[in-house]
């Protein structure tokens, strides 16, 4: 005669079984009967919301310098590289006459303490 004994692993099967038919019967019983959050249960999850967005989110105006390459840590911002703004000048020699460009590069070679020549010669390579 054969004897019959339960194991363990047929004891798991049968709670996990019950387990989801009383989820299914739960399930069931909510669509059936439309329940929904009340309204002070949706403003509790609206207010919950917002507050771990505000968590996860921060805003942090930086200063808007050109040329500024910030790393981000945890709390802080950190400059990496910065940049300096020094005077410059940019000519275009396709939009000035040989007139013009003779006495811009004059004007230039005073103002930079340079001989005109080289730099009329400069500007007509480009």
């Amino acid at each position: 005669m054969k004897i019959f004994r339960i194991q363990r692993h047929d004891v798991v099967f049968v709670l996990l079984a019950a387990a989801l038919v009383m989820m299914a019967v739960h399930m069931g019983v909510m669509v059936h009967h439309n329940t929904s959050p009340s309204n002070e249960a949706q403003a509790e999850i609206a207010r919950r919301v917002e507050r771990a967005r505000r968590g996860q989110k921060m805003v942090l105006p930086l200063p808007g310098r050109l040329g500024n390459i910030y790393a981000r840590s945890r709390h802080s911002q950190v400059l990496l590289a910065g940049s300096r703004q020094v005077p410059g000048c940019f000519v275009d020699p396709k939009l000035l006459t040989d007139r013009q460009l003779g006495e811009l590069s004059s004007q230039l070679g005073e103002i930079f303490d340079d001989d005109p020549g080289k730099i009329a010669q400069k500007l007509a390579l480009r």
